[in-house]
């Protein structure tokens, strides 16, 4: 029994060996049919390839952007928040020293009025004979002395552009709104007949 079950199945594995053997030449047949020569297969495996490099290139290119925009927003507000804290510090600053410049300066004046005031009083109290002897001689320094000559009366003061223009409007000069001051004392000069 040992040899019938071994030479039918001997004979079974044949067949089907057989039969495995044609399917898989069919499908090989098919593949080759349907598909391009090999040389433009390997080329279009490398361009894929490349994309799929490029693409991955790009996005690590976009992270690095995004990140660094980030990095630089944050050190943006960072620096304005620095700036304006330095700024409140100036304007403090500003403030102070004002108010110490004004603080000192009164103090000079305080001290300056009370300086004179103790000198005045000094004077007042050594020379009290002197300082009423001097005051009519104040009254006569006041009067013009008969000697000098009196001063010359100020000449009146040069017209303005636009009394200038006001007085060639009334003359009647024409193309007097585009004059300039010298231009319109000449023109005046010349209408005086």
């Amino acid at each position: 029994m040992l040899q019938a079950f071994s030479t039918v199945s001997h004979t079974n594995i044949r067949g089907h060996f057989q039969e495995v053997r044609r399917m898989a030449q069919s499908k090989t047949e098919k593949k080759n049919s349907n598909t391009k020569p090999s040389g433009e297969k390997a080329g279009e495996k490398k361009a894929k390839k490349a994309l799929r490099r490029a693409e991955k290139s790009v996005q690590a290119a976009h992270k690095a952007v995004r990140d660094s925009s980030k990095k630089l927003r944050k050190q943006a507000r960072a620096l304005a928040k620095d700036t304006e804290k330095l700024a409140a510090k100036q304007a403090k600053a500003v403030r102070r020293l004002a108010a110490e410049s004004a603080q000192s300066k009164a103090a000079q004046v305080k001290a300056a009025q009370s300086k004179a005031a103790q000198v005045e009083e000094a004077r007042t109290a050594q020379q009290p004979e002197a300082r009423t002897a001097q005051q009519p001689e104040e009254k006569t320094a006041q009067q013009p002395s008969p000697l000098t000559p009196p001063l010359p009366k100020p000449s009146p003061a040069a017209p303005t552009l636009i009394q200038l223009r006001e007085r060639a409007r009334a003359k009647k000069i024409a193309r007097y709104s585009r004059m300039n001051k010298t231009q319109l004392t000449a023109a005046l000069e010349n209408e005086k007949p």
